[in-house]
């Protein structure tokens, strides 16, 4: 009985042996297996570019960042240079008016 078994198990393992064969053969004569393999074969090739792409979309970034990071302080040193010269204007004006108190107090 196990012989018996042991032998059907022999005999079903060939057919499907046989039976993946087959398929391999009739995979490697479908005309889209050249395209795809083709495809495969050049997949490191894509990777590559594909890390490439990443690597200097990472630079991109960077160097956006690093802009904008100088944009922020020019920005604030530019509202700085306005604020220091509203008020030397005020000063200048202030100055001007003490001037004129003056002479008008000395003039009479």
């Amino acid at each position: 009985m196990l012989r018996e078994k042991l032998a059907e198990l022999l005999t079903e393992q060939e057919q499907l042996l046989g039976r993946i064969g087959a398929q391999r053969t009739n995979m490697k004569q479908l005309p889209q297996m050249v395209d795809i393999v083709s495809t495969m074969d050049r997949v490191p090739e894509y990777q590559k570019k594909l890390q490439w792409i990443k690597n200097s979309m990472q630079r991109t970034q960077t160097m956006v960042d690093q802009l904008k990071k100088q944009s922020l302080s020019m920005q604030a040193q530019v509202q700085k240079d306005v604020v220091k010269a509203a008020e030397k204007k005020k000063a200048e004006r202030r100055q001007d008016e003490q001037m004129k108190a003056k002479v008008v107090v000395s003039s009479k």
